[in-house]
């Protein structure tokens, strides 16, 4: 298990930007979570709009995963902090408990 997040240094900005576009087109330029429009760019974004690359299931927990593109969503800053943060801890461990709550979310809206 590494502590390093996936998307950091250079090499891994770069990564995340090319994610950060495919999964805006992939979802309209919405919230995964709220459905709100958010920005398109990562950089410089700062607020509740701005836009995150969340993974569905926790690198952490699923390092095999943290650079695969189904288990990535783009969620707006206000929902990572609130939603994900929450659902994390409360199925801390469980990496499928965790995407399977992620997607009730966002079919909630």
């Amino acid at each position: 298990m590494t502590d390093r997040h996936p998307f950091s240094g250079r090499k891994g900005s770069a990564a995340r930007d090319r994610f950060a576009a495919a999964l805006y087109a992939q979802q309209d330029g919405k919230c995964r979570m709220c459905s709100q429009p958010i920005p398109a760019s990562l950089r410089g974004k700062t607020g509740r709009r701005a836009a995150v690359v969340d993974h569905l299931r926790p690198w952490r927990l699923r390092p095999d995963l943290a650079h695969d593109l189904t288990n990535l969503a783009l969620v707006c800053a206000g929902c990572h902090f609130t939603h994900c943060a929450s659902i994390e801890a409360a199925h801390a461990g469980d990496a499928e408990l965790i995407a399977q709550a992620k997607e009730r979310v966002g079919q909630e809206w």
